[in-house]
């Protein structure tokens, strides 16, 4: 954690988390009230992470090419965009492509983050690099999860988007 490259790879990861870990609690029941059912919920939790997967195959060549920085800002700000569009969003097929849009962007910040990790850090501290890494993924997803739903019962169902879009253009401000 002494190195400037680790401190902001794990602290954007932890607070980019930390927003998703916000919405978890509360996307199936945002998802509901569309009216819709089960399946489509599934459809809904399904459209983040495909879209993260089939997009990771470009991820990692628009780093090479743009670069890590103008990457995870670009992500950053693509999953902010996201989230404060589900947040508004006129239909449960607009939900589904917002949060779509999410996974993509989320693929793009990822990428660079654990490229500028890579490259930054000298392999014999690259373990304990992806610990903190990891630790701070998952700390976020942990923690974000009871905080989102005391917001969304405090604020509303949509609410911890809002969070969430905020704490992605923080990160995108701290890339």
């Amino acid at each position: 954690m002494a190195e400037p490259a680790v401190r902001v790879g794990v602290g954007v990861t932890l607070v980019i988390m930390l927003g998703y870990g916000l919405i978890v609690p509360v996307l199936p029941l945002y998802a509901r009230s569309f009216g819709v059912g089960r399946t489509e919920v599934g459809v809904l939790m399904m459209s983040f992470g495909l879209m993260r997967l089939l997009f990771d195959l470009v991820a990692g060549p628009m780093v090479d090419r743009f670069g890590e920085r103008f990457t995870a800002t670009t992500g950053a700000i693509a999953v902010g965009v996201s989230s404060a569009l589900s947040a508004i969003a006129p239909s449960f097929l607009a939900l589904v492509l917002f949060r779509a849009l999410g996974g993509a962007g989320s693929s793009l910040l990822f990428a660079a983050v654990m490229n500028h990790l890579v490259r930054a850090v000298p392999p014999h501290r690259m373990a304990r690099t992806m610990s903190f890494f990891y630790s701070s993924f998952l700390l976020g997803t942990v923690l974000g999860q009871p905080i989102g739903g005391a917001i969304a019962e405090v604020l509303g169902l949509a609410a911890p988007l809002w969070f969430y879009a905020a704490s992605c253009f923080i990160c995108a401000g701290l890339t």
